[in-house]
């Protein structure tokens, strides 16, 4: 499944999760991106974080990106880019090189309502996929359009992450520029 994440510095976010068991509206879930923090010191690997969510912040994982895509994208169309291990909502900006959007191997990018503050930054469009956004009332997919802006605030830090480090794992973190 995916997650939409609430805590400061993950709020709007959606992490890949694994549901290890179901009772009444929550379900605990082992995240393959999160650890446990570990005491200064300890030996060995920390385990995977697991947690108690609402199931109302599950779907299940997305269709597979459309062959062709992004080549096809329109300037500020919503996507989600793979960043620390999440999938995060930001705005096509514009073409950080090349001619259009179908020759290019940068693009440039900003994140949306809060994230980054705005800023923009440089991504390999290889990490990014579909605005997806799940209705559970047609149990069906659909992508969000240029409506930039429209959702929950972000920003801050969670204290978790792998390793004990104190934030989220270091994932796609190289191949996003400027961030």
């Amino acid at each position: 499944v995916e997650v939409q994440m609430q805590e400061d510095g993950l709020q709007g976010s959606l992490y890949a999760a694994r549901v290890l068991e179901v009772r009444q509206k929550k379900a605990l879930l082992e995240f393959a991106a999160f650890c446990v923090e570990m005491p200064d010191g300890a030996d060995g690997d920390a385990p995977l974080l697991q947690e108690w969510v609402s199931t109302g912040l599950l779907s299940p994982q997305p269709p597979p990106t459309p062959s062709g895509f992004p080549e096809q994208l329109p300037i500020g169309k919503l996507l989600q880019l793979l960043h620390d291990d999440g999938w995060w909502e930001v705005e096509l900006v514009a073409v950080a090189d090349g001619e259009d959007v179908a020759s290019a191997t940068h693009l440039t990018v900003k994140g949306v309502d809060g994230l980054w503050d705005g800023a923009e930054v440089v991504v390999d469009p290889a990490l990014l996929r579909p605005g997806w956004q799940w209705n559970g009332k047609a149990q069906s997919w659909a992508t969000r359009g240029a409506d930039a802006g429209k959702s929950k605030p972000r920003g801050g830090g969670r204290g978790r992450g792998r390793g004990g480090h104190g934030g989220r794992s270091g994932g796609a973190a190289g191949a996003v520029q400027g961030i």
